[in-house]
């Protein structure tokens, strides 16, 4: 027998060996691209949230630099404030 015909295919622990580190490489692949998914939503959560406080801040404070007296509270709690009285609109 010519010993180069033997060694021609894979042998059952090559295969084994072959299919355990691609099981392994397409795990890991699969753990990092869901920890990166619930990282981008955890960050655009976070934005969305940052960007809605934001805009309520300002809105706040617009409505406190008109204000005509602004007190708070002894226990830092309660802000009480006084807003300038608005025209009616007349119809001429």
């Amino acid at each position: 027998m010519n010993r180069r015909n033997k060694q021609r295919g894979a042998t059952l622990m090559e295969t084994m060996l072959a299919t355990a580190i691609a099981s392994i490489i397409t795990l890991g692949a699969m753990v990092m691209w869901i920890d990166g998914s619930r990282f981008y939503m955890n960050t655009e959560t976070d934005t969305e949230i940052s960007r809605e406080n934001s805009a309520t801040l300002r809105k706040i404070s617009e409505r406190l630099r008109s204000a005509l007296d602004v007190e708070i509270s002894d226990d830092g709690k309660k802000m009480y404030y006084k807003m300038p009285a608005r025209a009616e609109a007349i119809d001429f």
